[in-house]
């Protein structure tokens, strides 16, 4: 079957004209996407896009709280997380749809990372 999708690409690849229709039905059956898995992505992306919002903006009180707030009861630290995190508008927390996109993104590449106590069970595995 794969020497057939081979010989099916080249064929319609080397003749001069030749319409890339021919070559679709390759394409599907070699299961690039699978169809079935969509949802669940749809359902995971809209998961993480309103999980970062909730951070966001569980994380837009807490700055408030430590600034504003407590900011005379906290000292140094309050000055210290206000210069950490610099606001266009003074002790205001802004944030829009790209920042909790990113936010998104950045969850999702971190929760791909195997963790390192999982390559050493594998090791020890291989040396029994």
């Amino acid at each position: 079957q794969v020497e057939a999708a081979r010989q099916l690409r080249t064929r319609t690849a080397a003749q001069p004209g030749a319409s890339l229709s021919a070559a679709m039905p390759v394409v599907m059956n070699m299961g690039v996407v699978k169809y079935s898995r969509l949802a669940e992505g749809l359902l995971l992306s809209l998961f993480l896009l309103v999980l970062s919002g909730v951070a966001l903006f569980a994380f837009g009180n807490f700055y408030y709280m430590i600034v504003v707030t407590n900011a005379s009861k906290l000292g140094f630290f309050s000055i210290l997380v206000d210069r950490a995190f610099p606001m266009k508008s003074r002790h205001k927390w802004e944030y829009d749809l790209q920042h909790v996109v990113m936010f998104a993104i950045l969850i999702a590449l971190l929760s791909m990372v195997q963790p390192p106590v999982e390559d050493e069970n594998k090791k020890k595995k291989k040396r029994r």
